[in-house]
């Protein structure tokens, strides 16, 4: 970004970035610099936010320093979010019929998926305490005080209509063959398995709807 741009130079260009891996360094935070160069780009009419897996909470935490004016791109793409509220502008739900083939897979694989429901004008987390697997508890456990935390209970059921996004954690054999079982009904989402250092030794296999991709986001 040239200093010298002037007011108008960035008004007719959208830039997005991924966040981890691309514009967080290492330790997950933001360098003075790319905060001191965005910011000013922005000041100057430069039209700037991000896309990436994170929910609004996480990216809010590592951007407040940035003065963000137009939506978040979370969670992979399926919920647009309001910079400063966090409020969602726009969510892409998951077909009923896929979340429950996937609860129906797992609970016959030993596994346990962890829904990401958007109701009562939030999004909220969604597990079953008492039958809680390992890779569960990776993800669970560093997120102890998060608002977004819900476990399901008899008097607090999960509303399958309102999941835009489904994660479970695994050994990357048990997520593959996961998978395999789940198709065709994935091939009408997309879906991925991938690794975060952060929870080793376990994996991810996530979906959501084609149309909550980054891209169409």
């Amino acid at each position: 970004m040239k200093q010298q741009a002037g007011p108008h130079e960035f008004s007719t260009t959208l830039y997005v970035t991924d966040l981890d891996g691309t514009l967080l360094r290492d330790d997950a935070t933001l360098s003075p610099r790319s905060i001191e160069l965005i910011n000013s780009a922005i000041s100057r009419g430069a039209l700037f936010t991000y896309a990436t897996a994170r929910s609004f909470t996480s990216t809010r935490r590592v951007t407040a320093e940035l003065a963000l004016r137009l939506p978040a791109i979370t969670y992979g793409g399926t919920v647009l979010a309001h910079q400063q509220t966090g409020q969602a502008d726009e969510v892409q739900l998951l077909p009923r019929a896929i979340v429950e083939a996937a609860i129906e897979a797992c609970t016959a694989a030993g596994l346990q998926p962890i829904l990401h429901t958007f109701d009562d004008g939030r999004d909220r987390l969604r597990w079953h305490h008492h039958a809680e697997t390992d890779g569960t508890r990776a993800f669970v456990g560093p997120r102890v005080g998060d608002a977004r935390i819900a476990p399901i209970t008899e008097h607090d059921p999960p509303d399958l209509d309102a999941v835009f996004y489904v994660a479970v954690l695994g050994l990357r054999h048990e997520l593959v063959a996961l998978r395999d079982s789940l198709q065709p009904t994935l091939a009408e989402c997309a879906h991925f398995i991938s690794h975060d250092p952060v929870t080793e030794p376990y994996h991810w296999l996530e979906f959501h709807t084609w149309e909550g991709a980054k891209s169409a986001a």
